[in-house]
């Protein structure tokens, strides 16, 4: 008598519904990680950019006023520096800082506060940038000294 066995070949269904959904799940894990690396490098890259604004920002006021030689405080949130043959204006309208009413900041920044407070012989600054796509907002107080006395 012979007896004849048959070989499966292949996978049974079990099988292959099982790897499939660990597949799906290890795909998953991976696409959510790599999308929360992805919001976290555009975050990364928003702050810098606000960085980099506030940092230009606070260099030219810091130049302007070193150089003025004359600063009017016309009410918190307008500066008026008198440079040698030039007047900057600088105020907030609308969401832009303004210097002589053109807009100066980077169209991509909102600035939500501009304050300036005249001390004797400097002038302490706040203002707080935000990106326009996002809900990144950077805050900056600095206090810039004049190099000479204040003519007022």
């Amino acid at each position: 008598m012979f007896i004849t066995t048959q070989k499966n070949r292949g996978f049974t269904l079990v099988e292959t519904l099982v790897a499939i959904f660990l597949g799906v799940f290890v795909s998953i894990a991976a696409i959510s990680v790599f999308v929360a690396g992805l919001k976290h490098i555009q975050t990364a890259r928003q702050i810098s950019y606000l960085q980099s604004n506030a940092t230009f920002l606070s260099n030219t006021f810091d130049y302007w006023i070193k150089q003025g030689e004359n600063i009017e405080l016309v009410d918190s949130s307008t500066l008026r520096i008198v440079l040698e043959g030039d007047d900057k204006l600088i105020t907030r309208q609308d969401y832009d800082i303004t210097i002589n009413g053109a807009p100066f900041n980077d169209e991509k920044v909102e600035v939500l506060d501009l304050q300036f407070d005249k001390l004797d012989n400097s002038v302490q600054i706040k203002f707080t940038l935000k990106a326009k796509n996002s809900e990144e907002e950077m805050s900056l107080q600095t206090t810039i000294a004049k190099r000479n006395n204040y003519a007022n």
